[in-house]
């Protein structure tokens, strides 16, 4: 009994130092990394002090050595992934990795000085951690019929997936460690995404991708602002018509010739898939590949041009958490969302603190910066302060809605006042909404469903500062302009040449699932 204490003793000290290796590891990189932040917990703590322990307590010594190597070699790639494109690995790409292997291999090649911090870090965990297995005894605390165990765990992470067709795993979480996006991922690799494309039921690789765009002009004078709503349905907005003044300031600007605004549709009915389609102007469902290859990134192409880039959202990070992977954060600049000032990863921001953020970035320099509201989104009436309470109806929701879009239209006028007033160069303020929302129509209430037209209802607007109206991007000559022609404008101002990209004839909405698969609109446009 005692030799059984002691190797149970001996054992777990073996696990606390993997343990600790792995935390320095990744938290190591947290610190070197501007964009992901230090979340260490206890509950990770103690997962990983578990894991360890299990790994160690199994019976066959060269086992152990081999999962450690799999999973030092799972880790790296994410880092290294992280190091060049902003995001821990999607599943998609460990299927591209061998079928475009070379020019995977060429993309790295040439970017080597990237990866010399991350090589460091990983070098000397991997050193420490090989340290640590020497040392394991002979006569270790060792748990029968354990391989069986993870055995069972390996089949069960894809099988859930499979059984539950749960999209668990089917796009990175940067607040989660690397080793546990990559079980994830790998989990929906081969409970979903595998089976589909045996099945036939996934064209995504057979997606062209599209080349990175002509650049026709760097370094071009002026600063381009994104608002990007949350949850805005444009038939609230007395903008567009609505029966109560909800957008007075809005309403005043209609009559200024750089006041260009269009009835806009949606790519999307949930953020996470209506975002990333935008900011890597995806024109239909499938457009994972595209999105991986960060040819069309709008901060990519900004950056390259010769922009500063910036992305402030009111947003949590944990909301924010499986969006930012879609962003190529590499290309940002500064980064900061609802919980940068708190030490809370579920904290909301109010929208009128993104103000405080834009004061931050220096105007006299050329920028492409993003708002990123909280807007209206649910539960409504937490999304303004009392003093806009001003409507008030036996729909206790829908009078919040409507005092939630009168807020929104008071946030853009304190933008807009500032950069009138503080930006001496040409400034384009662009704004929309990730999608629409249901208000009460038929009893509903929310996003996420694609068979109601009010879900992917979106303002739209450009106001263009310190400009000529000839200089403001020509709009597209029907009633409705799509997520993916907003895009194409943006491109437009940061200097790119768009005329070759695909001139968008139907629009196309996607439900929960930026591939299709999850059921998507085409909308005609006639």
């Amino acid at each position: 009994m005692r030799d059984k204490l002691r190797a149970f003793f001996h054992t777990l000290l073996l696990s606390l130092g993997m343990t600790l290796i792995f935390i320095l590891l990744e938290q190591s990189y947290r610190i070197y990394n501007p964009i992901l932040n230090f979340n260490l917990t206890l509950n990770t703590f103690g997962e990983l002090i578990l894991i360890n322990f299990l790994i160690l307590s199994l019976s066959k010594r060269g086992v152990i050595f081999g999962i450690y190597t799999l999973i030092s070699i799972l880790i790296s790639a994410e880092l290294l992934h992280f190091n060049y494109y902003g995001s821990w690995i999607f599943p998609l790409e460990f299927i591209l990795f061998f079928t475009k292997f070379y020019d995977t291999f060429e993309t790295f090649s040439k970017v080597l000085n990237m990866m010399i911090v991350p090589f460091i870090i990983i070098i000397v965990s991997i050193v420490s951690g090989i340290y640590i297995l020497k040392k394991l005894p002979q006569k270790r605390f060792i748990i029968p019929y354990l391989g069986y165990v993870w055995l069972a765990l390996v089949i069960f992470i894809p099988g859930r997936v499979w059984i539950n067709n749960s999209d668990k795993g089917a796009r990175p979480n940067v607040e989660v460690n690397p080793l546990r996006n990559a079980i994830e991922t790998l989990g929906y690799l081969g409970g979903s995404l595998a089976i589909k494309m045996i099945l036939h039921e996934d064209t995504t690789l057979s997606q062209k991708i599209i080349e990175p765009l002509p650049l026709l002009k760097r370094d071009i004078d002026a600063n381009i602002v994104l608002i990007m709503g949350e949850s805005l349905n444009r038939n609230f907005m007395s903008l567009y018509g609505y029966k109560k003044d909800t957008t007075p300031f809005l309403n005043s600007l209609k009559k200024s010739p750089n006041f260009i605004y269009k009835k806009g549709i949606s790519s999307g009915v949930y953020t996470d898939v209506s975002l990333p389609s935008f900011f890597n102007m995806i024109y239909r469902p499938n457009g994972l590949p595209q999105i991986i290859s960060t040819n069309t990134c709008l901060f990519k192409m900004a950056k390259n041009s010769g922009f500063s880039t910036h992305f402030f959202s009111s947003q949590s990070q944990d909301a924010l958490s499986n969006i930012k992977s879609y962003l190529c954060t590499r290309w940002i600049d500064s980064y900061l969302d609802g919980s940068s000032s708190a030490a809370d990863i579920h904290h909301t921001d109010s929208d009128e603190k993104l103000l405080e953020k834009l004061k931050s970035v220096n105007l006299n320099i050329s920028n492409f910066i993003v708002l990123h509201q909280v807007g209206s989104h649910s539960p409504y009436a937490q999304r303004y302060p009392s003093r806009y309470e001003k409507f008030k109806d036996t729909d206790e929701k829908r009078s919040a809605y409507e005092n939630s879009v009168l807020y929104t239209d008071d946030v853009i006028k304190k933008i807009i006042t500032y950069l009138q007033n503080s930006s001496k160069k040409p400034t384009y303020i662009i704004f929309t909404a990730d999608h629409g929302e249901s208000v009460g129509q038929d009893g509903r209430y929310g996003h996420g469903h694609i068979e109601f037209k009010e879900q992917h209802k979106v303002p739209f607007f450009i106001y263009a500062l310190h400009v000529n109206k000839k200089e403001i991007p020509k709009m597209p000559d029907e009633e409705f302009i799509s997520h993916f022609e907003m895009s194409k404008i943006v491109a437009q101002l940061l200097g790119y040449d768009t005329s070759k990209l695909h001139p968008q004839r139907p629009c196309y909405v996607c439900g929960g699932d930026i591939s299709g698969l999850a059921g998507f609109l085409e909308i005609p446009k006639n």
